[in-house]
């Protein structure tokens, strides 16, 4: 019997960036104050409210994995890191960001321009 290729992982990475991508798409046509430009921070349990909306078009996998791309960007952590308001779908103030994801997105940034630093600085192999 002949071997499989094994599956390839960057393929089906880049799969579920597509996917996560074509949620994020259609969040924008239907809630467009709450997944803006600019991103603002969303409520706490916003999840619960994209899985309700969008059930009968993408798996709650699928619609976690797009959540968790948007959060998860950096032009997002920025704004929890400045604090503020919180939002619902469609655009009204739903909450306030607490001090401790203030806390935990600044800290976020910091780690990820650390890693920016170090990766600029290593020097290539073989020098």
């Amino acid at each position: 019997m002949p071997k499989l290729p094994a599956p390839d992982p960057d393929k089906a990475r880049k799969a579920r960036r597509r996917m996560a991508k074509q949620v994020i798409i259609e969040l924008r046509k239907c809630c467009p104050n709450a997944f803006t430009y600019s991103p603002v921070p969303l409520k706490i349990g916003v999840s619960r409210d994209v899985v309700a909306l969008l059930a009968d078009t993408y798996s709650r996998k699928v619609i976690r994995r797009a959540l968790a791309f948007w959060t998860g960007r950096s032009v997002y952590l920025e704004a929890i890191a400045r604090g503020g308001a919180r939002y619902d779908l469609d655009g009204t103030i739903a909450g306030e960001v607490g001090e401790e994801h203030e806390r935990r997105g600044r800290d976020e940034l910091a780690e990820r321009a650390r890693r920016r630093r170090l990766s600029s600085e290593t020097p290539p192999m073989g020098s």
